[in-house]
């Protein structure tokens, strides 16, 4: 996985502007269930990041260390029977996404898709629509695979009445992946998506209760390949 990012935020009257570069590879262990679902096992791994703050053009690189976390349950559609709740695994909802029914050439497939967004001390949902379209077939390895293209929308934020703090979300994205349907296995694909994400918060008691207005957008492209 990579991923760029920008930071901006307001705090005040001084700007606040980091741009970040990921750098993210994990090993991943599926286990196929009896009742038609599978359980993802995200091995640890270490990840390095690089970040530029705009106001001092300075730059700062560290490694990050990542514990090995598992999505149990997942369905034929991707849906998860017990999701998590952090910024990664977000991100996995859209992939390894089959149709719900039998695919047909051209023809598209719409479900709804709902994710946590946790922010401020609220735990939030974002809802949208992803599309899926079977667009042809591709030879890989001498063996006729399926091309699935997905789009994913999602924007829809229900911000309590109650809650104090400015806030949103927006997630979009598209993706490709190519099915064996001899093996009934993925082979590979690619995953681009784009995270928008505002909010005014984070009150600084010791400052005179002043809010931080962010927003911060994230850029993720995952590259997905089977090892044998």
């Amino acid at each position: 996985m990579e991923s760029k990012s920008t930071i901006e935020g307001m705090l005040k009257d001084t700007p606040i502007i980091s741009n970040d570069k990921f750098t993210l590879s994990r090993n991943v262990i599926i286990k196929s269930n009896k009742n038609h679902t599978a359980d993802f096992t995200f091995q640890k791994t270490t990840g390095e990041v690089i970040v530029k703050y705009d106001i001092s053009s300075k730059t700062r690189k560290t490694t990050l260390k990542f514990n090995e976390f598992v999505m149990e349950g997942v369905h034929e559609n991707s849906t998860w029977s017990n999701p998590i709740e952090n910024t990664e695994s977000m991100c996995y909802y859209f992939a390894f996404a089959l149709p719900d029914k039998p695919a047909e050439h051209l023809e598209f497939y719409e479900r709804e898709i709902e994710v946590p967004w946790n922010v401020n001390n609220l735990k939030l949902k974002i809802k949208g629509k992803m599309t899926t379209t079977l667009t042809g077939y591709v030879e890989i390895d001498n063996r006729a695979h399926a091309k699935l293209q997905s789009i994913i929308k999602i924007n829809e934020v229900e911000i309590p009445d109650d809650a104090e703090d400015k806030m949103g979300c927006s997630v979009n994205g598209t993706s490709v992946f190519y099915f064996d349907i001899y093996n009934r296995t993925f082979h590979s694909g690619t995953m681009a998506v784009h995270l928008d994400c505002y909010s005014k918060a984070m009150k600084i008691e010791s400052d005179g209760n002043e809010s931080l207005d962010i927003r911060m957008e994230y850029d993720h492209l995952f590259t997905f390949d089977r090892l044998e």
